[in-house]
């Protein structure tokens, strides 16, 4: 049984470090996927490129927007279809800047 976002953070390992959490909020507990990692990050990239030139707030965001990123090619490593669950995170990513 997958578990939900929430609940794969608190236990992720290597642990997320402390200070960075409240960085990693997810947007809702879904079910952990490759494709929800990709999707949370794309939610920190949007934000990102809205913070543009605004300090360094932005900068935490893209931070958040890697590690989701991250998690999410790890979690395509761990699907049937590897290539296939990439091939989607990756798509996703990209869609960001449009």
């Amino acid at each position: 049984m997958r578990t939900g976002l929430i609940d794969w953070l608190a236990v992720a390992s290597p642990p997320v470090p402390e200070e960075f959490l409240t960085w990693l909020e997810p947007s809702d507990n879904a079910n952990v996927s490759s494709e929800i990692f990709a999707r949370e990050s794309v939610l920190q990239l949007i934000e990102t490129l809205n913070l543009l030139g605004r300090g360094r707030e932005g900068a935490f965001h893209l931070l958040a927007a890697d590690a989701w990123a991250t998690y999410g090619c790890e979690a395509a490593a761990e699907e049937i279809d590897v290539a296939g669950a990439l091939e989607k995170v990756l798509e996703l990513l990209v869609s960001a800047g449009n």
